[in-house]
């Protein structure tokens, strides 16, 4: 059972991988699948190690604004797509938002869900 409740929205996010010797690589792009007070899922052209940490951003959430914290690798699922294949990759913030952070986020996501709920659209449960 989730602590949180997921909401699919993509947008486009930055994030930085580890990369050798507990360095970070370059920033990529990527695309957000959804989000949750708690985590994220976003979609990436290739495979990463789990339980590893990243840096994530994520701009112009509603009502949060940009988002920018710390988080880890806790799956990976390759997902083939017409094109080829891309990976899903769920990160956890774990304590990396500060309580008041994560409350904003919270409200953000209420506020996508509502959203949702207005436009006719349920959001999926994962």
């Amino acid at each position: 059972m989730r602590r949180f409740v997921r909401v699919p929205i993509p947008l486009p996010i930055q994030v930085k991988l580890p990369g050798a010797h507990g360095s970070m690589q370059n920033t990529i792009d990527a695309t957000l699948v959804d989000i949750s007070g708690g985590g994220i899922c976003f979609a990436h052209t290739d495979e990463v190690l789990l339980h590893e940490k990243i840096i994530i951003t994520i701009p112009d959430l509603p009502r949060y604004g940009t988002l920018h914290t710390e988080a880890r690798t806790e799956r990976c699922t390759k997902i083939p797509v017409f094109s080829g294949t891309v990976f899903h990759i769920g990160a956890s913030f774990e304590d990396n938002l500060a309580p008041r952070q994560q409350d904003k986020l919270i409200q953000c996501i209420f506020e996508l869900q509502r959203s949702y709920l207005q436009k006719g659209l349920r959001t999926p449960i994962k």
